[in-house]
């Protein structure tokens, strides 16, 4: 499945804080760089890219959560 919006416009306003700080914490410079490009440049959110699920992870959703935010972008 891919979504095609914003991943900060479908996060809840309470996530939405918290996306940068998790890429800001990926330790590698490298992949802290793609992660910051693939969030703030794309328009295609695939669901199962492993960076989408890491950091859906880390701002607190499990596969659920993430799961509702593709149906959410959906229905946009």
């Amino acid at each position: 499945m891919v979504m095609r919006a914003d991943f900060y416009m479908v996060t809840s306003p309470g996530l939405q804080g918290n996306v940068q700080p998790s890429i800001d914490a990926i330790m590698e410079p490298v992949q802290r760089s793609i992660a910051q490009i693939e969030c703030g440049d794309s328009q295609d959110f695939e669901r199962d890219r492993p960076l989408l699920i890491q950091l859906g992870h880390a701002i607190g959703l499990d596969d659920v959560g993430i799961d509702n935010l593709f149906i959410q972008a959906g229905a946009l």
